[in-house]
């Protein structure tokens, strides 16, 4: 297993990992709104266990759009290069 290959798996993981925490946290902050009374109303923010990664760029313009298609492009090209390397090696 390359270094990308580990990057990426390693990635994957934590993605998936933060995905079933949102689905938790969506789950939790509906039951205690349900049951909560005249108290605070909690959202799902409230359960999530992870920072949000907030973007501090806007697409404000077609050149913003376009420069993160390349970026997207890049990055399946290289996920590619990964997959076509691992499967000569093996």
């Amino acid at each position: 297993m390359t270094f990308l290959e580990l990057a990426l798996w390693r990635s994957s993981i934590i993605e998936r990992e933060k995905l079933e925490w949102r689905r938790m946290a969506s789950l939790l902050s509906l039951t205690y709104n349900v049951n909560r009374g005249k108290g605070k109303q909690m959202t799902v923010s409230d359960f999530f266990p992870f920072e949000e990664e907030v973007s501090d760029k806007e697409l404000s313009s077609k050149d913003d759009v376009m420069d993160l298609v390349a970026q997207v492009e890049r990055l399946k090209d290289n996920i590619a290069k990964a997959q076509d390397n691992g499967e000569q090696t093996e």
